[in-house]
């Protein structure tokens, strides 16, 4: 009990277990001892008490971490509780339960917590400060005193620098570097305490946030190999990884991270549709494969996005069918500009440029026609075209020799076929301009 009166929560669990204390005072003396040392964890032998009145819904609530809506909590016999607390506790707790208080949107009890830290704190006491620091009176100079404190790089003024940097991130803005170095600094050195999790868990979003994404995603793999981050944030930082991959590498950085091995299990851990734009860019970028390792396992919907990407897929492995089965009912851009791909990779070329000609693809429709044998359609490419086609055209290429001489009415139909095609290509000469002298 005397340890914990003086905040030494490990020293006081030691001594339970030294002395194997049993029942139901080992357990809340074990309780008491975490929450002296502000661990993160809730205990159940403390968050019982929330609806009794004084001392225990404060411990409770401190233990929760949060005031909940939908029981009777008495805000008032809390704070009175707090304040009933011999100096060094107020001080020691003013922060979290200031945190607690501001969280609910009682900005009354902030102010009560903050006026309670002061009457026994010294002038600039780091514990003051953290306590200020939800109190909207005074806002400004409040954020001074706590940007100030941050910098200081002591490890006593950890939770200073977790907050300034949590309200940076909050806020869209840009982190420091010497706030990133001194959060990476202390989360060293309180290695394997709850302050040093949470630290490290900010250098990597910060990273993330200012758009070092292969810093942030080497400082995440170690900072998991050594276990060194809170229960639970690793898959939260995979999703926020992966979204800065997809919206800030630019595209050499983009291919280094996502074929690294390491990304594999990156990407197994987030949300599908985070991984299947990764697939995306992957495919965009050329490289087929590793987009379909990427691209999560299971049914996708039936909408023509997913069936798109689906088809997509399938047709960079050469599996056409499933391309065309799965575009069957094409109806948005992107579906139908795969279809129209699969069906000339099918040699469906007639349709293919049909499908060309619903995305106004003029060009790639003309060629699908002309693949088809359907040569009326070769004045209809761009004037920037008419020359290529042209040139094609007059390219004289060795041909097969012809097994058999063909039947009159071969003939007749390969004559009725030149002829067209001498008149298509006079057509098209006239209106390409005369070459310069």
């Amino acid at each position: 009990r005397l340890y914990i009166y003086m905040s030494f929560g490990a020293a006081a669990r030691q001594l339970v277990d030294k002395y194997a204390v049993d029942g139901d005072d080992a357990q809340v003396l074990a309780a008491l001892g975490d929450l002296m040392d502000l661990s993160a964890e809730a205990s159940t032998v403390l968050t019982s008490q929330i609806e009794c009145d004084g001392p225990g819904a404060l411990w409770a609530v401190l233990s929760l971490g949060y005031l909940p809506d939908d029981l009777a909590v008495d805000r008032r016999q809390i704070l009175l509780a707090y304040t009933t607390l011999p100096a060094h506790l107020r001080r020691h707790f003013g922060p979290r339960l200031s945190q607690i208080f501001a969280d609910a949107g009682d900005t009354d009890g902030v102010s009560t917590i903050g006026a309670a830290v002061e009457r026994v704190s010294r002038a600039n006491d780091p514990d003051l400060i953290l306590s200020r620091a939800f109190d909207p009176m005074e806002a400004e100079a409040n954020e001074r005193a706590l940007q100030s404190l941050a910098r200081g790089g002591n490890p006593d003024e950890a939770e200073a620098l977790a907050l300034v940097i949590e309200r940076l991130l909050a806020g869209g803005e840009t982190v420091p570097e010497p706030f990133i170095e001194n959060a990476a600094i202390l989360a060293f050195e309180r290695f394997g305490s709850p302050s040093s999790q949470r630290l490290k868990s900010l250098e990597i979003r910060s990273r993330l946030a200012n758009g070092e994404v292969e810093l942030a995603i080497q400082t995440f793999a170690a900072a998991e190999e050594e276990d060194a981050l809170p229960p639970g944030e690793g898959a939260v930082l995979s999703g926020q990884a992966t979204r800065a991959l997809i919206e800030k590498a630019v595209d050499a950085e983009f291919l280094q991270l996502s074929l690294d091995p390491y990304s594999d299990g990156l990407f197994r851990r987030v949300d599908p549709a985070l991984a299947r734009m990764v697939s995306r860019r992957l495919l965009t970028l050329g490289f087929p494969d590793r987009a379909a390792a990427v691209s999560p396992p299971g049914a996708l919907g039936d909408d023509d996005a997913d069936n798109a990407y689906a088809a997509e897929l399938a047709l960079v492995k050469g599996d056409t069918g499933t391309a065309l089965r799965l575009t069957q009912r094409a109806r948005t851009t992107d579906a139908l500009r795969v279809r129209a791909r699969a069906l000339s990779a099918a040699g469906r070329h007639a349709e293919a440029a049909q499908a060309f000609a619903r995305l106004e693809k003029t060009d790639e429709s003309v060629a699908e026609s002309w693949r088809a044998s359907d040569w009326t359609r070769l004045m209809d490419v761009s004037e920037d075209a008419r020359g290529e086609v042209a040139t094609a055209v007059l390219d004289l290429r060795e041909v097969e020799p012809v097994p058999e001489p063909p039947s009159l009415a071969e003939s007749q139909t390969l004559l009725d076929e030149s002829a067209d095609l001498r008149r298509v290509l006079g057509d098209l000469l006239n209106t390409l301009p005369p070459p310069a002298q």
